[in-house]
């Protein structure tokens, strides 16, 4: 696991859960990336869709001696200036052993703007808070009367977040191959990825905002409504709000491996590995600040292609702006994992060979977040905020609080303490699994057709230790929980051609997939907000979940110009786990009403969400690819090719919405995705433009009676180029995001209410390698 952090809350910032995040990592410092869809039983178990290998480079990688610098330059991103990456390598090596070193530094920035709803409830206004313009009826479901409620967003809000990222890669590694067949590597890896966040927001959230009831200043005078949703309103009496928020957080992770082969006669080999691994996540810094403007007009359309709002004040005047509120967090995740492994390698004869031996791998995860906030509206400390004006990529300008300087006027801490942590986030994972497995490999012929098998099975069996805290009435207390599981894994994956240029592969598993970390924590986290919130626990008692998946391809290979392949695959997920979501009185969950927000009573209403072993789940797909040389194509554009590929994948499960059972998509799983290539090949000189398409898929679970949240299908478009300038010089060009695609968030899978209407910008990146 590598953790990093988000911009936008919606998409979690830093999360604990099971994934790896590719960006700490420059792709230019690995020499291959293996993508298996299938698993062998000796293989690591886990992964529902595959595993992902990553290789570093070595020494080896090459017949001879290498140095390698690369310069590049980007801009874009909706970010002024021009930042850099630096690549270097050098690399020597002799008939039997080599040496290798490589590094890359680079920095980065993205602007990310646009349209934010925090969230969308039913609403109930006060009979004083609903204008005299509207209609009977409106007012009537507006303020509970009719029994058929509406949705309002909570908070429209404009939204802008910058970071500016470095970013260190090191690799190292040293090899050696002796004539007998020994052969002994020792891989190393570092990378570092620090960011500086800014975070901005001009929401109506302030103390009478629209995030909940509407029993203030605030009044609705008219409103547009399409089914029970609240598409645009004009308001007055409404109390609005600025954010800004300063983040540093940084990711360390290391890596070492040292793998063995060591012959035991002409028949028979030893393989082992060992590798350790550490994910270090620090953050910190996290400081906001909130500025309040009281009693103000304010007219919003919250849905359609161009979510916008107006005001019916000067939102970039400082004197309409008072501190509300500024809170502080800290945030700290680590991640350790211990693998080892042998495998004996016996050649039976007869085409046969025997591969057997065992696995341990030891996970710890430990972590914490801290949260202080401090109110000072209706205070003389009000007067103590330090405003500025934002007006970057935003759709209108506002005073936002200058962090460093309010936090020194008003004295607040910064420096948070184990007295601070945030109730569920102080918890800790520990995995110990032992494995032992005997696969047979067969190479032979079915009548005149060359067919090779594999059959194989694997034992595993985890332990698992978890341990956090937990609540009762009003004091904190330490839980454990102890859990241990086993699977008997087994797989078969045979090819047989039914001629050079025809295949056909089949292959069936049984693997078995931890839960996410977060589900495990003995523990649950309280999400406050002034209109209620969310807990959100885990569960320890949770099991493993197993994959039993079975996939059949056929390919077929046009000479030296391409191919074509059709495959269906269907994985069966037996007590997959999904989400429970109940609502209640905050004084019935048990936790601490110091947790609160401020203003709240025990009687407010939360979501509380767990995650629990289901009834199970099945994904089944199809996917086709193909690529070819157009070489038939007359003069320079015999040189031009394409490649595309298409999957369909359907899978669905069960979640829980109080006593009700609803089938929804898996979480990630996009029913259609594809991407497309048209590339060209000249002499010293390529090009390439690539379309990418992935369909809506669900994230999250959704509240307040929304069904699920999702992300709206995009397609992204990039191009890619590089030149020859002879000497061992390369000349690179890159363009990303052409269309500068939006990120459009929704829940509810019927009413698609929108969460979040976003765009990141285009990027242009020039460079030269030279390699000697």
């Amino acid at each position: 696991m590598a953790t990093t952090a988000s911009g936008f809350d919606s998409r979690g910032s830093a999360s604990r859960q099971r994934r790896f995040d590719y960006s700490i990592f420059d792709a230019g410092l690995f020499s291959q990336v293996e993508v298996a869809k299938t698993w062998d039983a000796n293989r690591d178990a886990g992964g529902v869709g595959g595993t992902v290998a990553l290789q570093t480079l070595r020494p080896f990688d090459r017949s001879g001696n290498v140095a390698l610098v690369s310069v590049q330059e980007r801009a874009g991103a909706n970010s002024p200036g021009v930042l850099p990456q630096v690549t270097a390598e050098i690399s020597r090596r002799n008939a039997q052993w080599g040496v290798l070193i490589a590094g890359s530094w680079s920095r980065n920035r993205v602007t990310e703007y646009g349209y934010r709803n925090w969230d969308w409830m039913p609403v109930t206004f006060g009979e004083a808070n609903v204008g005299a313009g509207v209609s009977d009826d409106l007012r009537a479901r507006l303020t509970g009367a009719s029994g058929d409620p509406l949705y309002m967003a909570r908070a429209q809000t404009y939204s802008t977040w910058t970071n500016r990222f470095e970013r260190l890669n090191l690799v190292g590694s040293v090899q050696h191959e002796a004539d007998n067949g020994f052969a002994f590597t020792l891989d190393g890896v570092h990378a570092r990825l620090s960011n500086a966040r800014n975070e901005y927001s001009l929401a109506a959230a302030g103390t009478n905002g629209l995030t909940g009831d509407v029993t203030g200043t605030q009044v609705i005078n008219a409103l547009t409504v399409s089914g029970n949703t609240i598409t645009s309103a004009d308001m007055s009496g409404v109390d609005m709000r600025t954010e800004h928020k300063v983040t540093r957080d940084h990711t360390d992770y290391s890596e070492a491996v040292a793998a063995m082969t060591l012959p035991l006669g002409s028949r028979m080999r030893l393989e082992m590995r060992a590798g350790y691994s550490v994910s270090d996540f620090e953050e910190p810094v996290a400081d906001k600040v909130f500025l309040q403007s009281r009693g103000q007009d304010f007219v919003y359309s919250a849905t359609g292609e161009t979510p916008r709002n107006s005001y019916g004040f000067d939102t970039s005047d400082v004197a309409n702006w008072s501190l509300m509120r500024a809170d502080t967090r800290e945030d700290s995740i680590v991640n350790r994992n211990l693998t080892a492994r042998f495998e004996l390698v016996r050649d039976l004869g007869n085409d046969l060979t025997l591969h057997a031996g065992g696995i341990y791998r030891r996970f710890a995860n430990d972590g914490w977040e801290r949260r202080v906030q401090t109110d000072y509206e209706n205070t003389a400390d009000a007067a103590l905020g330090v405003g500025e004006v934002f007006s970057g990529r935003t759709y209108a300008p506002y005073v936002v609080g200058n962090v460093d300087a309010t936090f020194a006027a008003t004295g607040q801490a910064r420096d948070l303490t184990a007295n601070d942590d945030l109730p569920g986030t102080d918890y800790r994972i520990r995995e110990n699994t032992y494995a032992g497995f005997a696969l047979l490999a067969w190479s032979g012929f079915l009548g005149e057709r060359p067919l090779t098998a594999r059959l194989g099975l694997q034992f595993q069996r985890t332990a698992i230790a978890s341990t956090g805290t937990a609540s009762d009435s009003l004091s904190l207390f330490d839980v454990s929980n102890h859990t241990r599981h086993s699977a008997w894994l087994p797989s078969l994956d045979a090819r047989l051609e039914l001629r050079r240029d025809l295949i056909v592969r089949l292959a069936a598993s049984r693997n078995v997939n931890m839960p996410d970390v977060a589900d495990l924590r003995a523990a649950a986290t309280i999400d406050s907000t002034p209109f209620g919130g969310t807990v959100t626990t885990g569960n320890p008692a949770l099991r493993p979940f197993t994959s039993d998946a079975l996939d059949l391809a056929v390919e077929r290979y046009l000479g030296r110009e391409g191919y074509v392949s059709l495959g269906v695959f269907f994985k069966r997920l037996d007590s997959f786990i999904t989400s429970e979501t109940q609502v209640m009185r905050y004084a019935d969950t048990g936790y601490p009403l110091a947790f609160l927000y401020p203003g709240l009573t025990g009687s407010a209403t939360y979501n509380v969400v767990r995650p629990i072993n289901g009834s199970g789940a099945t994904i089944i797909g199809i996917e086709a690819a193909f690529q070819h040389d157009l070489r038939f194509l007359p003069g320079p554009l015999e040189r031009l090719g394409v490649q595309a590929n298409l999957t369909y994948a359907n899978g669905s499960t069960d979640v829980i919405y109080g006593s009700q059972a609803v089938e929804l998509p898996l979480i990630d799983l996009s029913r259609w995705a594809g991407n497309t290539t048209l590339y060209y090949t000249g002499r010293g000189w390529d090009a390439r433009l690539a379309a990418a398409y992935r369909g809506t898929y669900r994230v999250d679970v959704g509240d307040n009676g929304n069904i699920g949240e999702w992300i709206k299908a995009a397609v992204t478009l990039d191009f890619a180029a590089h030149a020859g300038l002879g000497s061992g010089m390369q000349a690179t060009f890159e363009l990303r995001n052409i269309t500068d695609a939006p990120v459009i968030q929704y829940t509810d899978r019927t009413a698609k209410r929108l969460l979040v209407d976003t765009r990141s910008g285009r990027t242009i990146a020039v460079g030269l390698r030279y390699r000697y």
